[in-house]
């Protein structure tokens, strides 16, 4: 897949990336209080990448965590973050998962 843009004289072609979802993604609690797990088969041996957005788009949060076949981490952002609505994204690999999550 590719996506392109012509102007008057040249072609551009663009590369897509691919991105893969991470399967049998779980958070929970969500909504929570800024405490919460995040568990996943883990198919890499590259390490976990975890991180935190809020809604504004600022990184409140980034870790590197060990590949385990049974991906499990307990996060911990109480008295860390607002309560409202954030993004966290998880790479493992060429796998990616997004995720809204509440803290209250």
């Amino acid at each position: 897949f590719s996506n392109s843009i012509e102007n008057s004289t040249k072609k551009y072609t663009l590369p897509t990336e691919v991105i893969v979802e991470i399967k049998e993604f779980t958070v929970s609690p969500n909504p929570n209080k800024g405490d919460f797990d995040i568990a996943f088969r883990s198919e890499s041996n590259e390490g976990v990448r975890v991180f935190i957005y809020n809604s504004l788009g600022k990184e409140v949060y980034k870790n590197t965590f060990e590949s385990m076949a049974n991906f499990k981490q307990n996060i911990q952002l109480k008295n860390q973050v607002a309560p409202g609505v954030y993004f966290l994204a998880v790479y493992e690999g060429d796998r990616k998962m997004v995720k809204k999550v509440v803290f209250e």
